[in-house]
């Protein structure tokens, strides 16, 4: 919980707006899976599903100060609080994501053909708010480009 809401308030300090405080309302939060498969997997799965689905990681790095620990793929980066998906973190230079099994180009293109306008605009990106999940399309300061596409919790509902 400790490690969703830091996940949060640093979601909210980079989206422009008033509206960003509605990323985040208080509630209980949820371990089943979610609706949306990225790279074969969802937020809440276990750690055994993920390594039963992807295999072994490349690496493994904890973070001692959010409690988390990120399982590193060469097509993503999976992080767990409390034994569980957290979020996805993929990178733009792989070009294409699987979405629920479909590939979806990671670009601005790709990512507003599936969910439409962005939601919200930041100074580091876009941000799509699916149900109580987001993507974040975070962007090159200088050049605007997608640099890498993070999905998670967005609600705590």
């Amino acid at each position: 919980m400790k490690k969703r809401l830091i996940w949060g308030l640093l979601l909210c300090l980079t989206v422009s707006g008033a509206a960003a405080g509605t990323l985040l309302q208080e509630g209980s939060a949820s371990a089943e899976p979610s609706r949306f498969q990225v790279n074969g997997i969802s937020l809440g799965q276990t750690k055994t599903a993920v390594v039963q689905k992807k295999g072994e990681p490349v690496s493994i790095v904890k973070d001692r100060l959010l409690g988390t620990e990120e399982y590193r793929y060469r097509d993503a980066k999976v992080g767990f609080y409390d034994g569980r998906v957290e979020y996805i973190s993929l990178a733009a230079a792989r070009r294409y994501m699987s979405l629920d099994g479909k590939l979806v180009g990671i670009s601005r293109a790709g990512l507003t053909g599936v969910f439409g306008a962005a939601d919200y605009r930041a100074e580091d990106g876009m941000v799509f708010i699916q149900a109580d999940t987001a993507f974040k399309a975070y962007t090159d300061p200088e050049t605007g480009a997608i640099v890498s596409v993070d999905y998670f919790f967005g609600d705590e509902t």
